[in-house]
């Protein structure tokens, strides 16, 4: 089983073994996105196995099985959005924070540092500029998957940026 349409069939035959290399191969793929929506580990693999599993459930829906790693990752990102709605008042999730405007000064960040630093916004700052900046979503479509207007995620996404923009000077100037 090498290519999307031999998993994907196995898969919907109820092949443990094809559902297994789909499952490994979604998780290197898209794991990495709903960490960093969620900035939590046990929280993403929970929702990983919950959407993949959600994802075997839907696959009669599934049109072009070549499609499957982007409509896999788009249960996955929609499972981790519905999951922080539900837990938590997205007023308490984006923050208002007053970010001073400072002169911007180009930091040599490796992408460890930039993801580490991305992973210590705050979760709400963080989930808008990882569904933005990472994962090219439009602001009008954050808005309606977040329950917000297109303005509020613009100004959010300003707002983490700022404060990326603030830690990063912290961390330099020490």
């Amino acid at each position: 089983m090498q290519d999307w349409p031999d998993i994907i069939k196995g898969c919907k035959a109820g092949d443990r073994r094809a559902q297994r290399v789909a499952y490994d191969r979604i998780w290197r793929q898209v794991f990495p996105s709903v960490y960093r929506i969620m900035g939590d580990r046990v929280q993403a693999e929970d929702i990983m196995q919950d959407a993949v599993i959600k994802g075997f459930g839907k696959l009669a829906s599934l049109k072009d099985p070549a499609a499957y790693p982007a409509w896999q990752k788009k249960i996955c990102i929609h499972e981790a959005l519905g999951r922080i709605r539900s837990r938590a008042p997205l007023s308490r999730l984006l923050p208002e924070m007053d970010v001073p405007d400072q002169e911007d000064t180009a930091y040599p960040l490796t992408p460890e540092q930039a993801t580490d630093q991305l992973m210590r916004l705050p979760g709400g700052y963080r989930m808008i500029v990882t569904l933005y900046l990472i994962e090219g979503f439009s602001h009008e479509e954050i808005g309606r998957r977040l329950g917000i207007s297109a303005s509020t995620s613009r100004s959010q996404y300003t707002r983490a940026l700022q404060k990326l923009k603030m830690m990063v000077r912290h961390e330099y100037a020490q």
